[in-house]
C-alpha cells in the first residue's frame, strides 16, 4: 500500500490537489522537493533519502530543515529577515532564560508587536510618536535611541555593539544564523557510506569457526548537530587461549593513546555514514562486524562486545521479535541488522567502558577492558584521519556556533531588561495622565438621563438587598486543598475568605421580579475590591503544569494584553472555584438547580448586549456601590466593542479580606498535590457509599 501510494504521489502532474497523494505532491514540490517511484526523495542542496529506509523521526528533521531554509527564502524582502535559521541556538538561548525573561522578549522573537510608528501606518489615528520621549516610535528608536533608556543600554554595552554593529538585523528578528556552509558539510558527511564487509582472522572455538568482536564509536561535539562528526571501529580478538591472553595483559601497567596488544587487531575504522549520531556510529558498528563474519564464514558463530546500551537494546528488540516500524530511530540499520542477525549464531555482550586497569574484576574482564579501550582509540584515529578541509570547515562551523550563542544570550538580557522596564515606565506614564472620562460620562448620565433604562438597573443594583439573605458558612480554608490549586495558594485562600462575605438566598425560594442574576465578571470585580488584589496571571504552560505569577509583578507586566482583560480573569476565577469545589468537596455557591436555564442578565441590564457566564440568583455584596460603578464605567467604556475584552480599573477601598502570604508551591508540586486529593476525594466517596 505504501508503494503504491508514493508511485501515486510521483505520477500526479496536476496544479491542484485532489486528494493526499496530490497534496503531498504539490507541497513538495512547493519546499523544492521530488519523490521518486522508488521512494527516493530528491531535495536542494544535493539531499537525498529514501523514505522507505529511515524512520519518521529523521523524516521530521529532515522536512524541518527545509521549511525553515523555505520561509526564510520568502521573506528574504522583508527588512531584517534572516537568510538561514538556527533554531537549536536560538532554544538553547530561551531555555537558558528565566521564565520571566522568556515572557520579555517573546513578542520581540517572533515579531509580535508593533510600534508605534508601524500602528500609524495602519490606522492614522494611532500615534507614531513614543509614549515617553515623543520620537518617532520605530524598532531602532525602542532598542537603540530611545533617550529615557539610556540607563538600561549602558548596563548593556555588548549587547548593544552586536545590535549596531554584528547583527543589526536582530533589531528586527533577533534569531541566531546558520553558518553559510552547513549545508555543503551535511552533503559531504550524508554522501558517504558503509565501508565494504572484509575478511576476518580465521578463529575456532571448539574446532568450529567462531569469532570474537569488539565494537565502539566516538563523536566530536555531540550537542551541535551541526558540525557533528562521527566514527566506528572493530576490533577482532584473535588470541588462541587464556594463557596467550595474559601474557600480553602481564605487560600492561596503564592505559595509554599508544597501547598495543598483538592479539587484538583493528579490522576498520570509519567515519559514520548518514546522519551523524553516538547511537548510529555504535549500531554500524556492529552491523558491519556481523556482516564480516558472514562474509568470511556463513556458517561461523560470534561474540560481539560493547559498551553501548543503546545497541542492547536494539538487538534484544529484534529477539523479541517486535514489529518493526518506521518509528523506530535508523530504521535503514536497524532493518538490515534484523535481516542478517541469526540468534543461534551470533551473541551481544555488554560491557562498561572507560575504566581503568585497576578496575579489573579478574583476567577476562581485564582483556575486555583493553579490547574495549583499543576499539575507543581507533574509533577516535577515524576521526583524526578526516580530510583536513573536512575538519576546518567542522572547526569554523563550531566556533562561529558558539559566537553566535554568546552574542544572542547577551542580546535576549538586554530585550528583557529593556522591556520590563519599558513597561514599567509607560505604566507610570499612563496612571500620572489618566482621566476617569467615563465617570464624567455617568454624572452627565445621572443629570440628563435619569429615565434611561440602563441608569435605571444600575440603580436598581447599587441598593439590591432583599431579605433573608445569608452566607454558605463553611470551615476555614484547608491549607492542603489551598496548595493544590493551580492559581496558587494565597489567591486560592482569600477567594475562599471572599465567598463567605456573599449573602445568597434559599435554592429552593422563588426569585425577586427583579433579580437579574450575576456574571463572574462582576463577581471578579467584587473579589478585587474586597481584597484590593487581582487575580494571578498564567505566564507558563508547560505539559501538565501552568505557572501563574502575581498580577502586579514585572513579570506578569509583560504578557500579552488578553491575560490581563475582564473576560481572561472572570473565567480564571470561575475555574479558581470550581476547582476548590471539586477538592474540598464543599460547597462555595449555591446551585440553585430549578433554575439552572434561567440567563444571567445583570450585565445586558447595564448595556451589554452580549450573551456572559454567569449565576441566575444574584448575591448580596460588601462594596457592592463600589462594585457596580466599576462594573457600569467597564461596560460604558466599552460598548463598542459589546465584549469583556479589555482592561478593566480596580476603584481604591479599605481591603476587607486579609492577604495571604504563605510560600507557593512549584506548577508541578501544585499539581501532584491536586492529584493525591482527587485519588483521596474518591477513596472516601467509595467507603461512604
Amino acid at each position: 500500500m505504501a508503494q503504491q501510494f508514493v508511485c501515486s504521489v510521483a505520477a500526479f502532474e496536476g496544479d491542484y490537489s485532489v486528494g493526499p497523494a496530490s497534496a503531498l505532491k504539490i507541497y513538495l514540490h512547493r519546499i523544492g522537493w521530488e519523490l521518486q517511484t522508488n521512494g527516493n526523495l530528491e531535495g536542494p542542496e544535493r539531499l537525498c533519502f529514501n523514505i522507505f529506509e529511515v524512520s519518521t523521526k529523521e523524516l521530521n528533521r529532515e522536512m524541518k530543515l527545509r521549511w525553515q531554509k523555505y520561509v526564510c527564502d520568502n521573506i528574504a524582502n522583508r527588512k531584517g529577515a534572516p537568510k538561514s535559521i538556527n533554531m537549536q541556538i536560538c532554544q538553547k538561548v530561551y531555555q537558558s532564560l528565566s521564565q520571566g525573561d522568556k515572557s520579555a522578549i517573546a513578542l520581540n522573537i517572533v515579531g509580535g508587536f508593533q510600534t508605534g510608528a508601524t500602528k500609524h501606518i495602519w490606522n492614522n489615528e494611532e500615534s507614531e510618536t513614543c509614549e515617553l520621549c515623543g520620537q518617532v516610535d520605530d524598532r531602532a528608536h525602542r532598542l537603540l535611541g530611545c533617550p529615557v533608556m539610556v540607563d538600561v543600554r549602558n548596563k548593556h554595552p555588548e549587547a548593544i555593539h552586536i545590535l549596531t554593529e554584528v547583527r543589526p538585523d536582530w533589531v528586527y528578528v533577533p534569531v541566531a544564523y546558520m553558518h553559510p556552509s552547513v549545508s555543503l558539510f551535511r552533503c559531504i558527511l550524508h554522501a558517504r557510506r558503509m565501508p565494504e564487509p572484509v575478511a576476518l582472522h580465521q578463529t575456532t572455538q571448539n574446532g568450529i569457526p567462531h569469532f570474537t568482536c569488539f565494537t565502539d564509536g566516538a563523536c566530536i561535539v555531540p550537542n551541535d548537530p551541526s558540525c557533528r562528526r562521527a566514527s566506528w571501529s572493530l576490533i577482532q580478538d584473535v588470541s588462541l587461549d587464556k594463557d596467550q591472553r595474559q601474557k600480553q595483559t602481564s605487560q600492561v601497567q596503564k592505559l595509554t593513546d599508544h597501547l598495543h596488544i598483538p592479539d587484538l587487531r583493528c579490522v576498520t575504522i570509519s567515519n559514520t555514514s548518514g546522519y551523524q549520531t553516538p547511537a548510529r556510529s555504535e549500531l554500524q558498528s556492529v552491523l558491519h562486524a556481523v556482516q564480516c563474519a558472514i562474509y568470511t564464514d556463513v556458517d561461523a558463530s560470534m561474540d560481539i562486545y560493547t559498551d553501548a546500551q543503546y545497541v542492547c537494546n536494539i538487538i534484544a528488540y529484534i529477539l523479541n521479535n517486535s514489529p518493526l516500524t518506521h518509528k523506530i530511530s535508523n530504521y535503514d540499520l536497524v532493518s538490515k541488522l534484523r535481516q542478517l542477525w541469526n540468534r543461534d549464531k551470533f551473541h551481544i555482550c555488554k560491557i562498561k567502558a572507560h575504566r581503568q586497569i585497576s578496575e579489573a574484576r579478574d583476567q577476562d574482564d581485564l582483556w575486555h577492558l583493553l579490547a574495549n579501550h583499543l576499539a575507543d582509540r581507533a574509533a577516535s584515529q577515524a576521526l583524526q584521519n578526516e580530510f583536513i578541509d573536512v575538519k576546518i570547515l567542522a572547526e569554523e562551523i563550531h566556533q562561529y556556533n558558539q559566537q553566535e550563542y554568546i552574542r544572542l544570550r547577551q542580546v535576549y538580557r538586554y530585550l528583557a531588561d529593556l522591556n520590563v522596564e519599558n513597561i514599567r515606565m509607560r505604566k507610570e506614564e499612563r496612571n500620572k495622565n489618566h482621566e476617569d472620562v467615563v465617570g464624567d460620562c455617568l454624572q452627565g448620565q445621572e443629570q440628563h438621563e435619569q429615565g434611561d433604562i440602563f441608569v435605571l438597573a444600575y440603580h436598581n443594583l447599587t441598593h439590591w438587598n432583599p431579605e433573608n439573605y445569608h452566607p454558605l458558612e463553611n470551615d476555614p480554608c484547608d491549607i492542603e486543598m489551598a496548595q493544590a490549586c493551580g492559581a496558587g495558594a494565597n489567591s486560592a485562600i482569600q477567594v475562599w475568605n471572599w465567598l463567605q462575605t456573599l449573602k445568597w438566598p434559599e435554592e429552593s425560594s422563588e426569585p425577586i421580579s427583579d433579580d437579574k442574576g450575576i456574571s463572574w465578571f462582576e463577581l471578579m470585580i467584587n473579589y478585587s475590591i474586597c481584597t484590593q488584589q487581582r487575580l494571578p496571571v498564567q505566564i507558563a504552560v508547560e505539559g501538565r503544569f501552568y505557572t501563574y505569577a502575581p498580577f502586579d509583578t514585572d513579570i506578569a507586566a509583560v504578557q500579552p494584553e488578553k491575560v490581563k482583560t475582564g473576560n481572561y480573569h472572570a473565567y480564571g476565577l470561575e475555574k479558581l472555584v470550581r476547582q476548590m469545589e471539586h477538592l474540598s468537596m464543599k460547597k462555595l455557591i449555591p446551585k440553585f438547580p430549578k433554575y439552572v436555564y434561567r440567563p444571567c442578565t445583570s450585565l445586558y441590564s447595564l448595556g451589554l448586549i452580549r450573551k456572559v457566564a454567569g449565576l441566575s440568583r444574584r448575591p448580596i455584596l460588601q462594596y457592592q456601590k463600589e462594585t457596580v460603578q466599576a462594573v457600569w464605567d467597564f461596560v460604558q467604556a466599552n460598548k463598542s466593542q459589546n465584549n469583556l475584552y479589555a482592561t478593566y480599573n480596580i476603584p481604591v477601598v479599605q481591603p476587607i479580606i486579609p492577604t495571604s502570604t504563605l510560600n507557593e508551591l512549584s506548577a508541578k508540586e501544585r499539581f501532584y498535590k491536586a492529584d493525591q486529593l482527587r485519588k483521596r476525594n474518591k477513596r472516601l466517596l467509595r467507603h461512604s457509599s
